[in-house]
């Protein structure tokens, strides 16, 4: 896909296979923020609204998902 999309003229073998870890990595921080957000509430189950959150009051991860739109979510006030 890196090759497809003309995104480098060269690509590593092992470009994909460091996308992933980067995704994987990724897709772990955001569920444990979401979860200790749904666990603020005393609810065992992450919902939409639980990542928003997570996403817009997370200092790192804020920065990256500033724009991002979760939907089925609720808007999240600035502290």
């Amino acid at each position: 896909m890196l090759k497809v999309r003309k995104v480098a003229n060269r690509v590593s073998d092992s470009g994909a296979v460091f996308m992933t870890a980067v995704l994987e990595y990724l897709t772990a921080e955001i569920l444990e923020v979401s979860l200790d957000a749904a666990r603020q509430e005393g609810l065992v189950r992450i919902k939409a609204r639980h990542v928003n959150t997570a996403l817009k009051k997370d200092p790192d991860l804020g920065k990256y998902f500033a724009m991002a739109i979760v939907p089925n979510s609720k808007f999240v006030p600035k502290d």
